[in-house]
C-alpha cells in the first residue's frame, strides 16, 4: 500500500533542503545564521507531523528496530568507514584508530554531535541521522506512555 503524498509537506521539505544547501555554501554570516535558525527544526517538525501513531509497546519495538537498521546502523557504518579511510589516507597508527573509533567515536555516535569535544568525536554530517534516530525513538516512546487521541501525526 503506497502512502499518499502531502503536497505542502513535500514543498516545505524542498524549501528546507534548498535552505540547507544555501546555508552550507553561503559566505555571508547573516544569511547562514538566518537559515540555520529554521532549516533543521523544520525537518524534525515535518517528520513528527507525518509520523504514524505508535500506541503499543509492540509497535514501538518494531519501529525502533526498523529505525535502528535503516538509520542508526547506516550512519554508524558510514562513520566507521570514514574513520578507516582517514587512517589509510593519513597513514595513522592502527592502535590510534582503534582508540579513536572504538572509544571516542562510539560516544560521538551515541551522542550525535558534529562539534568536536574532549573525548567525544565529531561525527560530521552523519549527526543528523543519529539525532533523528534518537528523536524518533523518544517521540514514539512518549506516544506509548501518554496515550490519547491526539498522539502522532497524520
Amino acid at each position: 500500500m503506497e502512502k499518499e503524498r502531502i503536497e505542502w509537506v513535500d514543498i516545505a521539505k524542498g524549501i528546507a533542503i534548498i535552505a540547507m544547501i544555501i546555508g552550507h555554501g553561503c559566505p555571508k554570516r547573516a544569511i547562514v545564521s538566518f537559515i540555520f535558525s529554521f532549516h533543521m527544526p523544520l525537518f524534525f517538525i515535518l517528520s513528527g507531523y507525518t509520523s504514524g501513531q505508535v500506541l503499543t509497546w509492540e509497535k514501538f519495538k518494531k519501529k525502533g528496530v526498523n529505525a535502528f537498521f535503516r538509520v542508526w546502523l547506516l550512519a554508524v557504518l558510514m562513520i566507521v568507514l570514514l574513520g578507516f579511510e582517514t587512517m589509510f589516507v593519513n597513514n595513522l597508527d592502527s592502535r590510534l584508530l582503534f582508540r579513536n573509533i572504538f572509544l571516542s567515536d562510539l560516544k560521538g555516535i551515541f551522542w550525535g554531535s558534529n562539534i568536536q569535544a574532549i573525548n567525544l568525536m565529531n561525527v560530521g554530517v552523519m549527526w543528523f541521522l543519529i539525532v533523528f534516530f534518537w528523536s524518533k525513538i523518544l517521540y514514539n516512546f512518549f506516544q506509548v506512555c501518554f496515550d490519547n487521541k491526539y498522539n502522532g501525526g497524520l
